[in-house]
């Protein structure tokens, strides 16, 4: 099976319905990989992007990013790499968080003078 799924839900959050879809049927056997543009847009919590990462695995489901990188967690390399990037993609999300709070109280800051 080939489909195409555009996710529209923030990356934040763990519930999203087109990645939802994509679960339920790895979780069916109906596909064999999931092929993402950015590990990132897979999910910027490290604790969920491993999560999702281990059942895909469990249902031996490969994950492939279209940089070509494929995240095979039964193996150490595999399961260290996606450690990493998901720590980098968590760090990016709490960065642009960060960012954000920081130039709201700027802008209030900036109000009160």
């Amino acid at each position: 099976m080939i489909g195409l799924f555009k996710e529209t839900a923030s990356g934040t959050k763990s519930n999203r319905a087109e990645r939802s879809k994509i679960m339920d049927l790895a979780q069916a056997r109906k596909i064999d990989a999931v092929l993402v543009t950015e590990l990132s847009r897979w999910g910027r919590s490290t604790q969920d992007l491993l999560d999702t990462l281990n059942k895909l695995s469990g249902w031996k489901v490969s994950v492939v990013v279209m940089s070509g990188m494929t995240f095979e967690l039964d193996t150490p390399h595999g399961c260290m790499m996606a450690t990493m990037l998901a720590g980098i993609a968590q760090f990016e999300r709490d960065l642009i968080s960060e960012r954000v709070k920081s130039g709201l109280a700027a802008a209030r800051a900036r109000r009160k003078n």
